[in-house]
């Protein structure tokens, strides 16, 4: 008799097996580059996978005090000429997130698609797992202050938010200001997030917001794993369903305030949970929110 499956007694198939477990891994660390992932949704149509990412430095205003990094995972596959990644500079003074304005500047992810790519419906793409996270890297004697990370809980649009506004959602996270990682790991929170798009959402979803001294920097690193359909799509691999599966994963993570999915995360990542039975990830993925330590250790890498 061979090896157990790590989805036995669910009737999987080996491919749909692999998927289930690369969509699994690359949703509690996105920030693994080392894989494919794919949605292993119906239909299961045969897609190009890719792995976007742009990183960069985010620096306090001078008034009033504030910076901020704000993504459109959603949008992030339509590329050059789409901003999806906005971060404020020295000069920013507003107060609130905002995909323009003075001190705010605008990157896209690293593809090699551009917006007439998707207009003309020649593309379609969706999110299988994304990361945002950010890092204080100035000088240690200026480090002060706090951060609050939040995906949007409906998934609408995070411009006009403020710092003090972001504290008032239930599901944000609330840290002091550290030179480890703090993370937000998209989670798909409408049906339509499981399908195919040729735009998606065009507006920030996910945001760190940052107080401090003027001047000082953090860095931050924002990584997607996409799926592409069409005619421009090039190198399709198949693709497999296991919708029940799906369903229950993204039940289970959709009730974690972000730093607790960090923590479940990081105890995912030392673990090597990859290799071992699914039964043992959804028993993580049980653990009630009083039982997670809020401030592990960061294994994520």
């Amino acid at each position: 008799m061979g090896a157990p499956s790590l989805f036995g007694g669910l009737g999987l198939a080996a491919s749909e097996v692999q998927c289930l477990k690369d969509y699994t891994h690359s949703v509690l660390n996105p920030f693994d580059t080392n894989l494919n992932p794919c949605l292993p949704t119906y239909p299961a149509l045969p897609s190009q996978r890719a792995c976007y990412f742009q990183r960069g430095n985010a620096v306090i205003g001078t008034t009033p005090l504030i910076g901020f990094v704000a993504v459109a995972p959603n949008a992030a596959a339509i590329g050059s000429g789409t901003p999806n990644v906005m971060v404020t500079s020295s000069g920013f003074l507003g107060s609130a997130i905002a995909m323009t304005g003075t001190g705010i500047l605008g990157f896209s992810v690293n593809s090699p698609f551009n917006t007439g790519n998707f207009s003309t419906a020649d593309l379609e793409q969706r999110v299988v797992s994304a990361g945002l996270r950010i890092a204080y890297t100035g000088a240690t004697i200026n480090m002060s202050g706090e951060v609050v990370g939040l995906q949007q809980p409906h998934n609408h649009s995070l411009e006009t938010e403020t710092f003090n506004s972001l504290l008032g959602f239930d599901k944000g996270v609330s840290q002091p200001v550290d030179r480890a990682w703090t993370s937000l790991l998209y989670v798909p929170l409408n049906p339509t997030d499981l399908g195919y798009s040729p735009d998606g959402y065009v507006y920030p979803i996910m945001a760190f917001m940052f107080s401090g001294q003027a001047g000082t920097t953090f860095k931050y690193e924002f990584i997607e794993h996409v799926e592409l359909i069409g005619q421009s799509a090039r190198g399709k691999l198949p693709a497999s369903a296991a919708d029940s599966m799906v369903k229950t994963i993204i039940s289970r993570i959709s009730q974690y305030a972000p730093d607790a999915l960090q923590s479940i995360a990081n105890i995912y990542t030392q673990a090597n949970m990859y290799n071992k039975p699914l039964s043992a990830v959804l028993q993580l993925l049980s653990r009630t929110a009083n039982s997670i330590p809020k401030r592990p250790t960061i294994y994520m890498t």
